[in-house]
């Protein structure tokens, strides 16, 4: 039986003061780093309530400054960066400090899967990214030290956002390169072991602070020291054999050199229910990228478990048409 949550009580000594909830209309949350720029992260509460004398304060503008020590160091992904912050105009893209001699794009794989992706490797470098391949045999006897292999994988990681390193493909499935089990929210279904955390490639990706910082063995959760900003452009490659491998890449370098010209305004969305109570329907948000990131000449397909009538159809369905065309972009 699941436990039925207590009605949380007024606070009298909210309601019997006049003093204005909140109190500050300004509130700094902490800093965050992302791609060596300092984000600062605040709430701003535009109304303020005075209980006694029920009342309510709403502010039309608000002016608030910010003092902060220090340079930052400036790197290429500034657009994405523009995106997130209410100052785009003060970010400014500086390539001269990056260094060259170091590679952008970083394959992570293991045999026998790494000859297949040496060509993928060998292509990006020829048309000026360059790329290099780290086997996961090799950073695990270069990098021991971690609890497992993914927190070694990511201590290697850790050595590259200074460099010029920008992309990382996890070549392999989740039996080469582990995931790594995160915490999304407490959900109080009591009905799958671990329902409260998700499978989490940002744990490579985002690379400041500690993802166990409490040592519980729970990653990801509030009390951790993580800020959830990506230093890296982490994607995976669910593959575990060499046919796999060699479709992926085919696929990869018939996009890059000479895609056919029947499916490029095509795309494919599919959406899972991750919890239904609270319900959280991750269709919700690749509607919100359709309105944000898609031309309006995209026809796109969304295969969604919420517009299904059971799990099972959706894996059908979306098999059936990943696998029987190749005229889609599958998000």
């Amino acid at each position: 039986q699941k436990e039925v949550k207590k009605l949380d009580e007024p606070k009298q000594e909210i309601y019997s003061s006049n003093k204005p909830y909140p109190e500050n209309i300004i509130e700094f949350k902490g800093t965050a780093v992302y791609d060596n720029y300092q984000i600062c992260e605040l709430l701003v509460y535009p109304v303020q309530y005075l209980p006694k004398s029920k009342r309510l304060i709403f502010f039309s503008s608000i002016k608030f400054s910010v003092e902060y020590e220090g340079g930052i160091k400036k790197r290429a992904r500034s657009n994405m960066i523009k995106k997130i912050v209410i100052n785009p105009e003060d970010i400014t893209t500086d390539l001269n400090g990056r260094n060259r001699a170091y590679f952008e794009y970083l394959i992570i794989t293991n045999p026998p899967m790494d000859t297949v992706f040496e060509r993928l490797a060998d292509w990006k470098t020829k048309k000026g990214i360059k790329a290099e391949l780290r086997t996961v045999n090799w950073i695990l006897a270069n990098y021991p030290g971690g609890e497992d292999n993914a927190a070694c994988i990511r201590n290697y990681l850790k050595t590259l956002p200074d460099s010029s390193v920008e992309y990382v493909l996890l070549a392999g499935d989740t039996d080469i390169i582990p995931f790594r089990f995160a915490y999304a929210m407490t959900c109080s279904a009591f009905i799958w072991n671990r329902e409260d955390s998700l499978p989490c490639d940002l744990y490579y990706a985002d690379l400041q602070g500690d993802w166990n910082f409490d040592g519980d063995g729970l990653y990801g959760e509030v009390e951790d020291s993580i800020d959830l900003y990506p230093d890296l452009f982490v994607g995976r490659a669910t593959v575990n054999t060499i046919s796999e491998a060699q479709n992926f890449v085919d696929r990869i370098l018939t996009y890059e050199k000479n895609p056919p010209l029947d499916y490029l305004n095509n795309a494919m969305f599919s959406a899972d229910i991750l919890w239904y109570n609270p319900y959280t329907d991750q269709g919700v948000h690749k509607n919100m990228i359709e309105a944000e990131s898609f031309p309006l000449d995209f026809e796109i397909t969304k295969l969604y478990h919420s517009a299904s009538s059971s799990f099972f159809n959706t894996t059908f369905i979306f098999n059936r048409k990943f696998y029987r065309t190749e005229k889609y972009q599958s998000f």
